[in-house]
Protein backbone atom coordinates (compact mmCIF):
# COMPACT_ATOMS: atom_id res chain seq x y z
CA UNK A 1 0.00 0.00 0.00
CA UNK A 2 2.75 2.47 0.90
CA UNK A 3 4.61 1.72 -2.32
CA UNK A 4 1.45 2.01 -4.39
CA UNK A 5 0.72 5.40 -2.83
CA UNK A 6 4.30 6.64 -3.42
CA UNK A 7 3.49 7.77 -6.94
CA UNK A 8 6.42 5.83 -8.38
CA UNK A 9 5.53 3.09 -10.87
CA UNK A 10 6.48 -0.43 -9.74
CA UNK A 11 8.78 -0.97 -12.74
CA UNK A 12 10.55 2.35 -12.04
CA UNK A 13 10.96 1.42 -8.38
CA UNK A 14 12.43 -1.96 -9.27
CA UNK A 15 14.82 -0.27 -11.70
CA UNK A 16 16.29 2.10 -9.10
CA UNK A 17 16.30 -0.17 -6.06
CA UNK A 18 19.28 -1.62 -4.24
CA UNK A 19 19.69 -5.39 -3.91
CA UNK A 20 18.37 -5.22 -0.33
CA UNK A 21 15.33 -3.23 -1.39
CA UNK A 22 14.80 -5.62 -4.31
CA UNK A 23 14.57 -8.53 -1.84
CA UNK A 24 11.99 -6.55 0.13
CA UNK A 25 10.06 -5.86 -3.09
CA UNK A 26 10.04 -9.59 -3.83
CA UNK A 27 8.56 -10.30 -0.39
CA UNK A 28 6.02 -7.49 -0.80
CA UNK A 29 4.98 -8.88 -4.20
CA UNK A 30 4.54 -12.35 -2.68
CA UNK A 31 2.41 -10.98 0.19
CA UNK A 32 0.33 -8.85 -2.20
CA UNK A 33 -0.33 -12.00 -4.23
CA UNK A 34 -1.94 -13.75 -1.26
CA UNK A 35 -5.68 -14.26 -1.01
CA UNK A 36 -6.84 -10.99 0.62
CA UNK A 37 -9.81 -12.61 2.37
CA UNK A 38 -7.71 -15.39 3.86
CA UNK A 39 -4.97 -12.93 4.81
CA UNK A 40 -7.57 -10.71 6.53
CA UNK A 41 -8.95 -13.71 8.44
CA UNK A 42 -5.49 -14.71 9.59
CA UNK A 43 -4.65 -11.16 10.69
CA UNK A 44 -8.00 -10.52 12.37
CA UNK A 45 -7.84 -13.77 14.34
CA UNK A 46 -4.23 -13.31 15.41
CA UNK A 47 -4.32 -12.21 19.03
CA UNK A 48 -0.79 -10.77 18.70
CA UNK A 49 -1.55 -8.65 15.62
CA UNK A 50 -2.54 -5.43 17.44
CA UNK A 51 0.70 -5.50 19.45
CA UNK A 52 2.75 -6.21 16.30
CA UNK A 53 1.09 -3.36 14.37
CA UNK A 54 1.69 -0.99 17.26
CA UNK A 55 5.36 -2.02 17.48
CA UNK A 56 5.71 -1.52 13.71
CA UNK A 57 4.22 1.98 13.91
CA UNK A 58 6.55 2.88 16.78
CA UNK A 59 9.59 1.52 14.93
CA UNK A 60 8.75 3.51 11.78
CA UNK A 61 8.40 6.67 13.89
CA UNK A 62 11.75 6.04 15.61
CA UNK A 63 13.54 5.35 12.32
CA UNK A 64 11.97 8.41 10.71
CA UNK A 65 12.94 10.62 13.65
CA UNK A 66 16.54 9.39 13.64
CA UNK A 67 16.86 10.16 9.92
CA UNK A 68 15.01 13.50 10.06
CA UNK A 69 17.14 14.59 13.03
CA UNK A 70 20.35 13.38 11.36
CA UNK A 71 20.91 11.11 14.37
CA UNK A 72 23.32 8.51 13.00
CA UNK A 73 23.98 7.11 16.49
CA UNK A 74 20.27 6.62 17.13
CA UNK A 75 19.77 5.01 13.72
CA UNK A 76 22.78 2.75 14.27
CA UNK A 77 21.44 1.75 17.68
CA UNK A 78 18.07 0.79 16.18
CA UNK A 79 19.78 -1.27 13.48
CA UNK A 80 22.04 -3.02 15.99
CA UNK A 81 19.08 -3.73 18.31
CA UNK A 82 17.30 -5.36 15.37
CA UNK A 83 20.39 -7.34 14.45
CA UNK A 84 20.75 -8.61 18.02
CA UNK A 85 17.09 -9.59 18.20
CA UNK A 86 17.17 -11.45 14.87
CA UNK A 87 20.49 -13.15 15.64
CA UNK A 88 18.58 -15.30 18.09
CA UNK A 89 17.00 -17.04 15.08
CA UNK A 90 20.34 -18.33 13.80
CA UNK A 91 20.75 -21.97 14.67
CA UNK A 92 17.47 -21.85 16.56
CA UNK A 93 14.29 -23.49 15.41
CA UNK A 94 14.05 -25.00 11.98
CA UNK A 95 11.67 -23.49 9.44
CA UNK A 96 8.08 -24.03 10.56
CA UNK A 97 9.07 -25.62 13.87
CA UNK A 98 6.98 -24.35 16.75
CA UNK A 99 5.16 -21.85 14.56
CA UNK A 100 1.42 -21.61 15.14
CA UNK A 101 -0.71 -20.95 12.10
CA UNK A 102 -4.41 -20.44 11.58
CA UNK A 103 -5.59 -23.09 9.13
CA UNK A 104 -9.26 -23.15 8.21
CA UNK A 105 -10.22 -21.23 11.35
CA UNK A 106 -8.26 -23.57 13.66
CA UNK A 107 -4.81 -23.21 15.22
CA UNK A 108 -2.15 -25.52 13.88
CA UNK A 109 1.44 -26.32 14.86
CA UNK A 110 2.24 -28.29 11.71
CA UNK A 111 -0.22 -27.16 9.04
CA UNK A 112 -2.89 -29.63 10.12
CA UNK A 113 -5.92 -28.05 11.84
CA UNK A 114 -6.45 -28.84 15.50
CA UNK A 115 -9.75 -29.06 17.27
CA UNK A 116 -9.08 -25.80 19.09
CA UNK A 117 -10.92 -22.84 17.47
CA UNK A 118 -8.65 -20.03 16.29
CA UNK A 119 -10.65 -17.25 17.90
CA UNK A 120 -9.83 -17.80 21.56
CA UNK A 121 -10.69 -14.35 22.88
Amino acid sequence: TALEKSGVRADQLAGISSTTFQRQLDIARDVAGENPDLYFEIQSLNEYAPMARSALQEAVLMLTASIDENDADGFRSLMLDGREYLSRLEGGRREGEGVRRCVGGRWSEDGNPTSQPANRS
